[in-house]
């Protein structure tokens, strides 16, 4: 599944593992995705926690900026561009509704090892809207990419977490599972995640849209990018990817990116702009079609995310 599907927030790293780790698909976006659908809660765990000690419970705890919900801004009009995304700027305001998800579990796992006697270190938003940003493979931000000269995701998926003592492992397995009930309401109506999926990867894989992408290679072309790397986004952006390989310094790595994302715009920009109009225009069908089951689930998620906030 290549969409979106929150469902799965809340669940540890430890027993959701990504299959993937390597750059170019943390860039284009698929990595992303799939961690969506098999446990984006990684990144809840990973960070600021510290080591057990021989009882299996923390010995320090680097307190986390977990804000209200509400202080967060969350509107449906975010809610629904990370359920159903057509543009690239929808997909990127959507990953702030996420990322809110993902600071409400942190919440909930924390109050639910600490009741079981673990100091147990959460998450910032700032950390999470780092690790919920953006897809340049099916949904590219071009005016953010423009604008920083850098590709999406720009957070990566964050550092290793702490090893935990059996005993607190398998509690932060409970609490993590304890949370699915809450992520359930919070993503959406069943079935219309997939549909909507479906939706726009036929258009992206149309022949219309795919004889635009031979414009992208084109385009591509003079600058040296080879013909296998120009193929469509996906692999230019796993090429680019591979260029960064070579250089271990942040300063290099920044720099190949600051050539190359001005050039991705300028030849992704005619293929993104035709891609889009369709994908809004299948959003409003679909919308229009759902409208009532959408509707209620948005007040559902709105509401919920307020009251845990």
């Amino acid at each position: 599944m290549r969409g979106r599907d929150i469902r799965w927030i809340g669940f540890d790293r430890e027993y959701n593992r990504p299959f993937g780790s390597s750059p170019e698909l943390v860039k284009s976006g698929i990595l992303r995705a799939a961690l969506v659908c098999i446990g984006l809660s990684f990144i809840l765990s990973s960070v600021g926690c510290a080591a057990d000690n021989n009882n299996g419970h923390h010995t320090r705890s680097d307190k986390a900026i977990l804000p209200s919900i509400t202080d967060l801004k969350i509107s449906k009009a975010s809610i629904l561009d990370s359920w159903y995304p057509a543009t690239g700027a929808e997909f990127t305001t959507g990953a702030g509704y996420e990322a809110a998800v993902a600071v409400l579990i942190s919440k909930k796992n924390v109050q639910c090892m600490a009741a079981h006697g673990y100091r147990y270190s959460g998450i910032s938003f700032q950390a999470a809207r780092q690790s919920f940003m953006g897809d340049n493979d099916q949904f590219p931000d071009l005016t953010w990419i423009a604008r920083n000269k850098l590709f999406l995701p720009n957070g990566g998926i964050g550092p290793a977490r702490s090893t935990y003592s059996p005993a607190m492992t398998a509690e932060l397995q409970n609490c993590s599972l304890s949370s699915r009930a809450q992520v359930v309401k919070l993503a959406g109506p069943t079935g219309l995640s997939y549909e909507w999926d479906q939706i726009f990867t036929k258009i992206q894989s149309s022949a219309v849209v795919q004889r635009k992408m031979r414009d992208f290679g084109q385009c591509l072309s003079p600058f040296g990018v080879p013909p296998d790397a120009a193929q469509d986004f996906r692999h230019f952006l796993a090429w680019e990817t591979g260029l960064q390989t070579y250089h271990e310094s942040k300063a290099s790595v920044v720099a190949i990116q600051h050539h190359w994302a001005p050039i991705f715009v300028r030849c992704a920009g005619p293929v993104v702009k035709f891609e889009e109009s369709l994908q809004l225009a299948a959003r409003r069908v679909f919308l229009a079609k759902h409208s009532k089951e959408i509707r209620t689930a948005l007040n559902l998620a709105l509401a919920s995310m307020i009251h845990a906030g």
